[in-house]
């Protein structure tokens, strides 16, 4: 999706004709070896170049323009999760306006390339498959040159040339998948420069089209111009307008004059735009009338005449201006027409589904979602809002295997859990009810305050069935609500009877329930450590990144499923000079547990002398408890505490081996000397990596001699410099990371 500025923002289905086509996009097939889609795509898209205008994977990708609604640019295509889906293959041919879109996916099948291929044109589409033993790429891209060749009714049927993915074919596959990455033009133009591409005529127009666009200048293919150019690290409007203007002479294809409007609309020209727009509001190009009525922000009643004529991405359009518009009525209307005209495409009956549930239709949500799960039948979220329809329509045992279904194809999908558990309960299961919501609390120890209102409602929706009374009792006890759950215990209790199932620990609650609520403890203090170093508290430095470790406990009970852990440096006297506030989710039915995930960095500049470090957990029910430790801190003498504080691993060069361990701490000059030994070692290979350093305290000399000169100081501050939160647990060569440094002007921040 784009931003407001346009920054990097099944079988056959109905056959299609034969009729010559002006214009074929043949975007890169999607493949586990990328280089294997892209070179099989950018041969066919070659081939069949001798008749019609064809655009192939190196500019394809980016023809589709983007729509602009209330201020934000959308791409058409990010609607779709499957890149090479038949339903995204409608969206980009319709948004392109193209005479022919071809896309697809290559897989291996027992010693075989499966390429399920998709043809896409105005007035028809197919799914086909086309094979080719494995390790014959030549023959696979054969025989679907072919097969396109025939449904354009070409004269002659186009030869394609011996493919060799180790040789030119691969290397000028990895260059287009390069240079089709937002800021990936110069890593394509390096392996361009490969001698072995110097006799490929479409690598070197590809190299040429590239350094024009780093130049920004335009003695290039236009169409390989106006596609690279939207590829570059910061996108240049007025650069890619012009060869956006320089392709739109020779091409009849409308999304060319589509992108002229809205690289103006982005650049704040809107007199221009609106030209722009009114110029890509071309007969037959659905997509470019819908992205004009978008920009206009034409008013409800202007879209809604339009949506009989429109096509896909037309649809897709209109569905974001009713959203966006606020008129439900609109949405609606143009995602219904959307899943008639694109009905493999699975957006528009998720949405359709929302807007159901928002609505209180529990019945148009479940039709929407029954038309998903068979569009996406490994989609947990679908099978889970379909198990939640499902309940509110009473057809319980569906609701039960829908839920069933999306916890088996996610285990972490707690919402599904929490179904089981309501169904469950309101069928009186109770044990296996219980099972689901302990499986819900694994995954998410914070109660979903929907899962409890659930409950609520299903005591008016199942007066009769006592079993909810005990899943909302234990759902409020592991939120904290201690009183509400006892009322709830207490009344499964009075309608269900001492037989009941799990009556016991009904009864054992309530007596523990109606008590005080227990104290939380911390029975054994504090403990200090840097990383899993232990640490005496009379022993610390200025810079420790501290890692206390301390158990909670709650003495005859479980704790709280939610636990807020304060950590704090404390003076003698005035505010805290370190602290960190987190909130930690605990297992059901835990006892005792031991915290020590955190650290407390302490400031580098602390003024030595006596502190105190101070841990305070609190839970619901105004539970608090507190342990301070006093610790008396020095000045920051051994940079070595920093990287075993957060895990930090140095590796020598030469053995790839930690240059220290736990021993070495507190021997700072040695380390010193172990560390300019590296560098002294690695000096020779610094000359010729940095042969020039510009900027820094080491600027104007080479990369050997700043190894060379490489002082204590300079050793204290890198590593300062990479001590860091961000790079805990991390493990680095050591001359390779301070190269780094220098070559950055050795930043201290």
């Amino acid at each position: 999706m784009f931003r407001a500025k346009l920054w990097h923002t099944l079988a056959a289905l109905l056959l299609l004709g034969t009729a010559a086509a002006g214009t074929v996009l043949v975007y890169p097939f999607r493949s586990e070896d990328p280089q294997v889609g892209t070179a099989v795509a950018h041969a066919v898209a070659t081939a069949l170049a001798h008749e019609d205008e064809v655009f192939g994977p190196a500019v394809a990708p980016t023809l589709v323009p983007p729509f602009m609604v209330a201020g934000g640019f959308y791409n058409p295509a990010g609607f779709h999760a499957d890149s090479a889906s038949l339903s995204t293959t409608v969206t980009l041919q319709s948004g392109s306006g193209a005479d022919l879109a071809v896309n697809g996916e290559i897989s291996e099948v027992d010693g075989f390339y499966i390429l399920e291929l998709q043809l896409v044109q105005h007035d028809g589409l197919a799914s086909r498959t086309v094979q080719a033993p494995v390790g014959d790429l030549t023959q696979l891209a054969r025989r679907t040159t072919g097969l396109i060749s025939r449904v354009l009714d070409q004269e002659r049927v186009p030869q394609v040339e011996q493919l060799d993915l180790d040789g030119v074919d691969g290397r000028r596959a990895q260059a287009v998948l390069q240079a089709g990455q937002i800021g990936g033009l110069e890593a394509a133009l390096e392996t361009l420069n490969d001698p072995l591409l110097a006799a490929d005529p479409y690598s070197q127009q590809l190299r040429q089209a590239i350094s024009a666009v780093l130049r920004g200048e335009d003695d290039a293919d236009p169409a390989l111009l106006a596609a690279l150019s939207l590829n570059t690290a910061g996108l240049a409007e007025e650069r890619s307008l012009h060869y956006f203007t320089l392709l739109d002479r020779q091409t009849d294809l409308p999304a060319v004059r589509l992108w002229r409007a809205v690289l103006l609309a982005s650049q704040g020209d809107r007199a221009a735009a609106a030209e722009a727009f009114g110029y890509a509001d071309r007969a037959g190009y659905e997509y470019g009338r819908a992205a004009r009525h978008g920009f206009l922000e034409s008013p409800a009643s202007v879209v809604r005449a339009e949506l009989d004529g429109a096509d896909a991405a037309a649809l897709i359009v209109y569905s974001v201006m009713g959203r966006a518009l606020e008129d439900t009525s609109l949405e609606k209307q143009a995602l219904r027409r959307l899943s008639r005209v694109n009905p493999w495409h699975v957006w528009p009956f998720e949405r359709l589904s929302f807007i159901a549930f928002d609505e209180d239709e529990a019945l148009e949500a479940g039709q929407a979602l029954q038309v998903a799960v068979r569009l996406e039948p490994d989609s947990d979220l679908y099978w889970t809002n379909l198990g939640w329809a499902q309940y509110l329509l009473g057809l319980l045992e569906q609701s039960e295997q829908s839920s069933l279904r999306a916890t088996l194809l996610a285990p972490q999908q707690y919402i599904a859990s929490y179904n089981l558990g309501l169904v469950r309960s309101v069928t009186g299961r109770l044990e296996s009810a219980i099972e689901a919501y302990d499986a819900a609390l694994r995954h998410d120890p914070a109660v979903e305050d929907a899962a409890i209102e659930d409950l609520e409602d299903a005591l008016r929706r199942y007066p009769r069935e006592p079993a909810v009374h005990y899943s909302l009792a234990y759902l409020l006890e592991a939120a904290g609500q201690r009183s509400a759950a006892l009322e709830q215990y207490r009344t499964y209790l009075n309608r269900a009877g001492a037989e009941a199932p799990l009556a016991a620990r009904a009864e054992s609650r309530t007596v523990s329930l109606a008590l005080p609520p227990p104290e939380l403890q911390l029975p054994g203090g504090i403990r200090l450590f840097l990383g899993n170093v232990p640490v005496t508290a009379d022993n610390l430095q200025a810079g420790d990144p501290l890692r206390p470790s301390f158990e909670v406990y709650t003495p005859g009970e479980v704790l709280p499923n939610l636990l807020d852990i304060t950590l704090e440096l404390l003076p003698a006297q005035g505010e805290p000079v370190a602290s960190l506030a987190s909130t930690v989710a605990l297992p059901p039915d835990t006892v005792g547990f031991v915290i020590d995930g955190y650290t407390l960095q302490l400031p580098r500049g602390l003024q030595p002398g006596d502190y105190s470090v101070m841990v305070t957990v609190s839970a619901s029910e105004d539970r608090e408890v507190s342990s301070e430790l006093p610790v008396t801190v020095g000045p920051l003498l051994d940079p070595l505490r920093q990287l075993f504080g957060y895990g930090i691993n140095l590796q020598s060069i030469e053995s790839g081996g930690p240059l220290f361990d736990r021993t070495d701490l507190g021997r700072w000059p040695t380390a010193v000397s172990l560390l300019q030994k590296e560098l002294n070692v690695a000096a020779v290979a610094a000359d010729e990596v940095l042969p020039s350093i510009e900027t820094g305290r080491f600027a104007g000399l080479s990369g050997g001699a700043a190894f060379r000169q490489s002082g204590e100081a300079d050793l204290r501050e890198f590593i300062s410099y990479i001590a860091h939160p961000d790079l805990q647990g991390s493990s680095f060569v050591f001359v390779d990371t301070y190269a780094q440094w220098v070559l950055e002007g050795t930043p201290t921040d």
